[in-house]
């Protein structure tokens, strides 16, 4: 079987009564390997192929934290992303903390648009290329919102395949006009560049 005929790996850190929700909404579009702490997630990524790794607050304690931070910095082409299921005190302060130690993406999983963008992930996967690309650019972004870093993640998964700016946002579910008008005000006032060009460079 070729590499890219096997289906993906998710390696999890997440509560056991959640993992039945995951393999049922993983649809046969990836596998998931239930660990149950962080050192052994760890050790799952360093065994095999792993496309994404799942850490719910409610199973990190506080002196598993450093562990996240050494998956974050160890596998910097694997993301590392929380997912929640319900919100609650504690749950928000370690999702903090999660933050803290590097985890920059998360996925809401108490509705269906949550398992959905969970799918369309694992399902659009980062080439090695794209994970070195992103290594670089998300750090350069520094403190920015969730939705600027998803920004910059979709546009490298999806590159070279996505070439237009039309093809872009029907991905992405926007209009043309409404991207177009969000994207190029920045880029106008720093480099003094209109829509239009951006629009002809399509994208790169």
């Amino acid at each position: 079987m070729r590499v890219e005929d096997q289906i993906a790996t998710v390696a999890t850190v997440i509560e056991k009564r959640e993992r039945p929700r995951l393999d049922a909404a993983a649809d046969g579009r990836f596998a998931a390997v239930h660990v149950d702490c962080v050192r052994d997630a760890l050790r799952a990524v360093r065994e095999r192929p792993v496309r994404l790794i799942l850490v719910s607050p409610d199973c990190i304690r506080r002196d598993d934290l450093p562990g996240v931070a050494e998956l974050v910095r160890g596998f910097p082409g694997i993301p590392t992303v929380a997912v929640v299921s319900r919100h609650d005190a504690e749950s928000s302060e370690r999702l903090l903390q999660l933050g803290a130690h590097g985890v920059r993406s998360l996925f809401d999983l108490s509705g269906r648009e949550g398992w959905r963008r969970l799918r369309d992930h694992v399902a659009q996967p980062t080439s090695p290329a794209g994970a070195s690309i992103l290594t670089r650019v998300l750090p350069a972004l520094g403190e920015t919102t969730r939705d600027c870093r998803q920004y910059f993640e979709i546009l490298v998964r999806l590159a070279p395949s996505t070439t237009t700016v039309r093809a872009l946002t029907r991905w992405i579910g926007v209009r043309p006009s409404t991207f177009m008008s969000g994207i190029s005000r920045p880029f106008y006032r720093r480099r003094g560049l209109s829509a239009r060009v951006l629009v002809a460079a399509e994208l790169w």
